[in-house]
């Protein structure tokens, strides 16, 4: 793909709005996504006016962003301060909109990161839900246990149990809606080691564990994705079908491995069912890390809504990426996937003190109101 053709695509993606010398620093960081690579004239598949419109929205939401959270965030979010003389000390934002598998609205100050992978946090649990259902589907309706594991514990601080009882286990609903660590590693450790390990490698997820449980990885968040395969992964997981997520209209990529393996896992009714349910939790529970949602009314007239949060933690206990991924059919039977992704450049340099997801809701919402805006 030609300097010229990224360069628009950059600007229509919302990179102009951190200023031409932001992109030249950024441009350098890694080569120019496959899913642009087509040939001159470049057509997008989304209206630019309309474009322009979210990426203003997205950008006065970051900045209640950044208000609210002034004191605890630890790198800017707004545009003006995304980027420092050295081009390193700037949050990196990936705020996605697909309609029917297509993007919709799209922006990004870094879009040659669209296809790098990077630790999601919790968003991996999806990834352990994936060769769970596929073969110990039992397991999708039974209680999970919290049992201690190897010092691990919650965000919270909770350490798990020493011993399982009726009256420590709990449904995965309940389990994957609060993205419980402890029973998330219970479950997925019920699997064949070696063959999730070789499951999630197929699907070409990155940071796939050689030398400890891939449970554990899943189960934690150390597996890495990229913002495009979550995309696709979620838009397979709302409709059953694998499509390429594509933002301009001649690319001929095929869909990730990721979405392949999601619509394949998805082709059995009952099991997608149950995985749908399952995913709607943390949205709906009581307990669900996005229940900030919960009253949004497109989604609570959706007939389908999957999604999943996560929050990646450095070693110093700083948190270095807070994600929402989220997909649903609207009461148009219209399917919609988002991304809302605010990261650090690198786990040394952290974004944040701990804080919720639901500090997010300004962007969260914002995106959410682009779904019904013409």
């Amino acid at each position: 793909m030609n300097r010229r053709a990224f360069l628009m695509a950059s600007a229509a993606c919302g990179l102009a709005a951190v200023g031409a010398g932001a992109y030249v620093r950024l441009r350098s960081l890694a080569p120019s996504p496959s899913f642009l690579n087509t040939p001159s004239p470049l057509r997008l598949t989304f209206d630019a006016q309309r474009n322009g419109r979210f990426r203003d929205s997205v950008i006065t939401a970051l900045g209640q962003v950044e208000r609210a959270l002034s004191g605890t965030l630890l790198l800017p979010l707004s545009p003006d301060n995304m980027v420092d003389p050295s081009g390193e000390r700037r949050a990196i934002v990936h705020a996605a909109v697909l309609r029917a598998g297509t993007v919709y609205a799209l922006f990004s100050n870094w879009l040659a990161g669209f296809e790098r992978p990077t630790q999601m946090g919790s968003i991996s649990k999806v990834c352990g839900l994936l060769p769970l259902a596929e073969s110990k589907p039992l397991l999708l309706n039974a209680h999970w246990c919290r049992r201690a594991a190897f010092g691990f514990r919650n965000a919270n601080g909770d350490r798990g149990i020493a011993s399982c009882s009726t009256k420590s286990m709990f449904d995965a609903d309940t389990c994957i809606g609060a993205s419980d660590n402890l029973a998330a590693l219970w479950a997925f450790r019920q699997m064949d080691q070696s063959a999730m390990r070789g499951k999630l490698v197929d699907a070409g997820i990155a940071g796939v564990p050689t030398d400890y449980m891939p449970a554990i990885a899943a189960a934690l968040g150390h597996i890495e994705l990229s913002p495009l395969q979550v995309l696709e992964m979620f838009h397979t997981l709302a409709t059953g079908q694998a499509r390429r997520c594509a933002i301009v209209q001649d690319a001929q990529a095929a869909p990730t491995r990721l979405a392949t393996w999601t619509a394949e896992v998805m082709a059995e009714p009952q099991r997608a069912r149950r995985l749908r349910q399952i995913l709607a939790a943390p949205v709906f529970h009581a307990l669900g890390t996005a229940r900030h949602l919960r009253a949004e009314p497109v989604l609570k007239q959706a007939s389908v809504v999957c999604a999943k949060t996560g929050t990646a933690v450095n070693p110093s206990g700083y948190d270095v990426a807070k994600v929402l991924g989220l997909s649903f059919v609207d009461d148009s039977k219209v399917p919609w996937t988002l991304l809302a992704m605010v990261t650090s450049p690198r786990p040394s340099l952290p974004l944040a003190g701990r804080v919720s997801t639901a500090a997010f809701a300004p962007l969260h919402r914002a995106m959410l109101a682009f779904t019904h805006t013409p």
